[in-house]
């Protein structure tokens, strides 16, 4: 298996080579690694997904079939509301383990050079939950306060706010550390960052997009179909569809998938920026080559 240098000076287009070579490489090992370290997690949130989408499908159900009465979006059934605000919350924690495993195993793939150790995983996921939750309420203000009173702004802090996430997990100790290195390392490569993060958000999107197209086109021929009785509120039937339900769930799964690839390119252009300014892989080789020689 072929070793990514994360700590290295990169060109644009490599920042992006070296991410999906470190996916093509690892991608297994990295879902084995994942899926035992949250085999329970990963369990629990499967079914309170699929309690949400059922629930969520039910509330237009009603939509429809109330037409008539002008009852637009009434859900009276109290396990709707319930199973709204289990997955949020759940979601959250599960959106942080599934961040502090694929961090953790790039911080223990970083640290021993292409070999995993389960117990670097497990030292990021047991030590970063409160800081996480804290990261994300100061990305949250900074945003708000950015794109609230002054739009550019707004744009300028994606970049430095994209690094602090990959920061905190992998190359700091608090948050207010991770925070000033996602400040420190993206300074006179603004540009050259924004175009990684906006060339990564397009392939994702275009990749979610074509996995979106069998639940469209399901849609689309479902709704003709029902709609041939010219009864609008027959089109209340296609949110007990199944089949729909079940692309719809196979979809927010999908999302999982292409974090792994957006957090590993993210990883890959935080090591490059910190290269930049501090030249640390440098004078790790360059140390490395002294001790070799003196041995």
């Amino acid at each position: 298996m072929k070793y990514i240098e994360f700590k290295k000076n990169r060109k644009f287009d490599e920042v992006l080579e070296d991410g999906f070579k470190f996916i093509k490489y690892n991608f297994i090992s990295l879902l084995k690694s994942i899926w035992k370290l949250n085999m329970i997690y990963i369990v629990i949130y499967v079914l309170i997904l699929f309690a949400y989408t059922y629930t969520t499908f039910g509330i237009y159900s009603n939509l429809f079939q109330n037409i008539e009465k002008n009852i637009w979006l009434e859900d009276n059934n109290p396990s709707t509301q319930i199973w709204q605000i289990v997955f949020i919350f759940y979601s959250a924690y599960f959106s942080f383990r599934i961040y502090a495993s694929i961090y953790g195993y790039i911080y223990s793939y970083i640290k021993n050079k292409g070999i995993i150790d389960e117990d670097d995983i497990l030292e990021v996921m047991n030590h970063k939950f409160w800081g996480y939750i804290g990261l994300f309420l100061v990305i949250g203000i900074m945003l708000i306060l950015g794109f609230l009173f002054l739009l550019i702004p707004g744009f300028w802090l994606l970049v430095p706010i994209s690094l602090m996430i990959p920061a905190y997990f992998m190359d700091a100790q608090t948050l207010s550390e991770a925070i000033d290195k996602g400040f420190r390392y993206f300074k006179h490569h603004w540009w050259y960052s924004f175009g990684v993060l906006l060339v990564t958000f397009f392939v994702l999107f275009f990749i979610n997009y074509l996995f979106t197209i069998p639940t469209v086109i399901y849609t689309i021929i479902k709704a003709t179909t029902l709609l041939k009785d010219s009864d609008p509120t027959a089109l209340g039937e296609i949110t007990r569809d199944p089949i729909l339900i079940f692309l719809t769930f196979l979809s927010q799964l999908l999302k999982y998938l292409l974090t792994i690839i957006q957090l590993v390119i993210l990883a890959v252009l935080y090591y490059t920026l910190k290269e930049k300014q501090t030249a640390e892989g440098s004078l790790e080789k360059l140390s490395q080559f002294k001790t070799n020689r003196e041995d």
